[in-house]
């Protein structure tokens, strides 16, 4: 697996892939397919069947998690 070198590696507590059919107006907290990723600037989208993470890195912020994709997280922390 390779990281983006440009940022901090984070260490996860949790692990989960978006839900990829988000239902019109859907309200629940899970993360959906095309959220964007939580660490600032990172400007990548949350892809179906692809692991992201929430990190206790970043603090948390509204009714979910923030969750990051794969590039941010640190190699030995995989869940």
């Amino acid at each position: 697996m390779t990281h983006t070198k440009t940022y901090g590696l984070m260490h996860p507590w949790a692990q989960t892939t978006p839900h990829d059919h988000p239902a019109e107006g859907c309200t629940a907290v899970h993360v959906h397919v095309g959220d964007p990723c939580a660490v600032p600037d990172c400007g990548k989208p949350l892809l179906a069947n692809e692991a992201c993470y929430a990190v206790i890195e970043l603090p948390h912020e509204g009714p979910g998690e923030n969750w990051v994709c794969w590039r941010h997280i640190h190699p030995d922390d995989h869940l």
